[in-house]
């Protein structure tokens, strides 16, 4: 009798420690997921998420383009049963992501991805090609893919799209010959005109290097002032102080060592796509201080520059022509 109760008492706990664990793990489940989940009502930017009901307060989604890390995405929380995705891209795939709130800490299993591709408002152009490319000037072409009005973006290598420089293009042809600078990367996107519907998806980036043209080096310096007075100022050296932005040894009349070395006898330019830009800036002549100012520029085909600015002196002649001759 004395086991007979020992071993049913060693039943009864068995059974009640059963009955306690299966009580948690049903607390557990009892978040069904979503399920019967479709994507309907698809467009070039939109798509209506679908799923049946259950025992949910509300559901969670999460989406973005596909690959993206969960946690990253878009979220939604809606009551309904089915959500409608817009302010999509074109002819892009999505994934999307769906979860049961049975309360605020009692969730389903995350269902997904669901994935899905927006439909194409037209094609987009493809095969971009360069046709020849200059210090600030880009010419390129595409294939069409049957449309016929195009919108160019373009910017510095890694710019955002929607932040770029625009023009628009009637053929599958065109040449960017603005904004450009020598010896830089730009990304070149192009996309179609699809009428009400839009634009199509932007091509894959063109990436294009304009040629560079390096005025640095040695020249010789010869200055010449209004009244005739010349000065040969011998061998100098310009260098580069930043991308396209130049600096001379010195100005004017007064050749180098004609101060202590740390005068500032020099000037800075700019060399604008092939057109030199002398900006208004001060100098220290000596012991003077004086704003100097350009008034006409040119580069050579052989490499020698002409460099015309005045100096604020109280002279007569304030007006200087230099030339530098490619060494």
């Amino acid at each position: 009798m004395k086991k007979f109760f020992i071993l049913l008492s060693i039943t009864l706990f068995v059974f009640s420690c059963s009955n306690d664990n299966s009580d948690d793990t049903n607390d557990q489940i009892t978040c069904a997921s979503p399920a019967n989940i479709s994507i309907n009502s698809i467009t070039v930017n939109s798509a209506t998420l679908n799923w049946t009901a259950n025992n949910a307060v509300s559901y969670e989604i999460e989406y973005g383009v596909s690959g993206f890390t969960q946690g990253q995405g878009n979220t939604i929380s809606t009551s309904g049963l089915g959500y409608e995705l817009t302010d999509l891209a074109q002819d892009t795939s999505y994934d999307v992501y769906l979860t049961t709130k049975c309360s605020d800490t009692n969730f389903s299993d995350v269902i997904g991805p669901v994935i899905f591709i927006t439909e194409t408002a037209c094609q987009k152009p493809t095969s971009l090609n360069v046709d020849s490319v200059d210090i600030c000037s880009i010419s390129l072409n595409w294939d069409s893919n049957g449309e016929s009005d195009f919108k160019i973006e373009y910017g510095i290598t890694g710019f955002s799209l929607g932040t770029g420089r625009v023009l628009n293009a009637t053929d599958n042809f065109t040449t960017i010959d603005t904004y450009l600078e020598a010896g830089t990367t730009y990304d070149i996107y192009v996309k179609a005109y699809c009428g009400i519907d839009g634009f199509s998806a932007s091509s894959d980036p063109l990436v294009v290097t304009t040629a560079s043209q390096d005025l640095a080096g040695s020249y010789h310096v010869t200055v010449t002032r209004d009244d005739g007075f010349s000065y040969d100022h011998g061998i100098e050296t310009i260098v580069l102080v930043s991308p396209n932005y130049y600096k001379t040894e010195t100005t004017g009349l007064w050749p180098r060592g004609s101060f202590s070395p740390d005068t500032d006898q020099g000037f800075n330019f700019r060399n604008s796509c092939g057109e030199i830009e002398v900006p208004e800036q001060q100098l220290f002549q000596g012991a003077y201080a004086n704003m100097m100012y350009g008034n006409y520029a040119e580069i050579k085909p052989n490499g020698d520059l002409i460099i015309l600015y005045n100096i604020d002196l109280n002279i007569e002649y304030p007006g200087f022509y230099a030339e530098y001759v490619k060494q």
